[in-house]
């Protein structure tokens, strides 16, 4: 177990009125279920308020100014009370490793080998025999790397581990498609016409169905990179983890640069996100290849005043029913504290809030994943997102990570330089839909 991991979630939960014991481990499955709880009490006290002010507005055209403070408040409560869940998530996935710690330990004698000389390496580059080591080891490892001059290969040990890390902490990462590839070159072929089919009778002449129309899809590529820095002293401290620094200086680096690219990457020396180009209002098989398509919430700036959700399910039945069942919403956090207002015709709220560590938050039956790299609700913009990402969007992860070792452009401190390939585009523009604020 990594301290700032359990810090962070005491921390968190400190604010939301926990007061939880600090030690090195996970929290007990009796704090769990008490946090779990408060979700759900903190939901029940949120759909009261918001009933009361609806029948305010009904009655008197408006509601109460202090009411509506109130009800923010208990929003931001249940934001907080869900980054709690999700804290508890990352500490029992950890604690779920071999030994408890997260640490890459799991590996053939030859990676685990390369991952000894590179952190000895990271502590002593002016080593002569941890520089000897370090090579014979990179050797030894069967490491396949990125095409990247300078610096050593990133052992294969540590980068799996970056890589599982990642996927833990970032949505989009979970829910897309990512191939692992070994040139900027990858390409996939997508069948733009779909399946063809026909009926015979047992002795009937079989006659050939449409050619498939295929539509090559390149994703556009760039270098993520991560800089951070240690002090000297640090590196020179035993107690010092070189390995567990490193890996969570890359994961916040690169999480929050992956993300952004996923969803609005300009494809200019990085992954081009699917809320690139211009969404259209015309249909599948209308529009051009690769092009999304939107339906407009009805109103310029904001959702439709006392939303019953039916925008949301014209854009759910706008996906076709096969990727319908692998589908998620996209949404960041200030769209989510709209939404949660929203109910139906005879009263029923449309959000079905999750007090279960590990399950998603619910939008009209269909989970909701939460990205800061989604707009907010504004004219024009394209705050939510409803499709099947794993079939409509392909992140193409270039195998191998680079590191490089720099005491030299910071006096007192140890830089590392580390970086890896990676690329992305729409596969399949039908399977993702938008919704845009707009009148039309």
């Amino acid at each position: 177990m990594r301290m700032n991991d359990y810090n962070a979630f005491l921390v968190k939960a400190a604010a939301f009125g926990f007061a939880y014991e600090k030690r090195d481990k996970v929290p007990t499955m009796e704090e769990i279920k008490d946090a779990q709880d408060k979700i759900l009490t903190t939901f029940e006290t949120f759909k009261e308020k918001n009933d009361q002010r609806l029948k305010e507005i009904e009655a008197k055209g408006a509601s109460d100014p202090l009411l509506n403070e109130q009800i923010e408040k208990i929003t931001e409560e249940i934001k907080g009370l869900k980054e709690i869940r999700d804290q508890i998530d990352k500490l029992k996935l950890k604690m779920a490793r071999p030994g408890g710690s997260g640490e890459g330990k799991d590996g053939t004698p030859d990676e685990l080998e390369h991952r000894d000389a590179f952190l000895n390496y990271l502590r002593s580059p002016d080593d002569q025999r941890a520089q000897a080591a370090l090579l014979d080891a990179e050797k030894k490892a069967v490491t396949t790397t990125v095409t990247t001059a300078g610096g050593f290969a990133v052992p294969t040990v540590i980068s799996r581990r970056i890589e599982r890390e990642l996927a833990e902490i970032s949505p989009l990462r979970r829910m897309v498609d990512v191939q692992s590839v070994g040139s900027k070159d990858f390409k996939i072929l997508v069948d733009t016409r779909g399946a063809a089919y026909g009926w015979v009778g047992e002795t009937d002449t079989r006659t050939e169905t449409a050619t498939a129309g295929l539509q090559e899809v390149a994703p556009t590529f760039g270098m993520l990179y991560g800089y951070p820095k240690a002090s000297e002293e640090s590196l020179d401290d035993i107690f010092f983890n070189v390995e567990n620094w490193i890996v969570d200086s890359m994961l916040e680096s690169f999480a929050e640069g992956e993300e952004n690219a996923i969803v609005n990457g300009d494809g200019v020396k990085k992954p081009t996100g699917f809320l690139a180009g211009t969404p259209t209002a015309q249909a599948d098989g209308v529009r051009a290849f690769g092009t999304l398509e939107y339906f407009p919430t009805g109103v310029a700036a904001d959702f439709a005043a006392n939303d019953k959700g039916d925008e949301f399910l014209d854009l759910l039945y706008k996906l076709k029913k096969g990727y319908r069942r692998n589908a998620n919403w996209l949404m960041n956090k200030a769209t989510a504290g709209k939404i949660m207002k929203f109910k139906d015709g005879q009263g029923n709220y449309l959000w079905q809030p999750s007090a279960t560590a590990g399950q998603p938050d619910k939008f009209l039956g269909y989970s909701v994943a939460e990205s800061e790299e989604m707009p907010d609700v504004a004219a024009d913009a394209f705050p939510v997102a409803f499709g099947d990402f794993k079939a409509g969007y392909v992140l193409a992860d270039l195998v191998g990570f680079r590191l490089t070792r720099d005491e030299i452009t910071t006096p007192g401190y140890v830089k590392f330089y580390g970086r890896k390939r990676m690329g992305g585009i729409v596969k399949k523009s039908e399977a993702i839909k938008l919704l845009k604020v707009a009148l039309t």
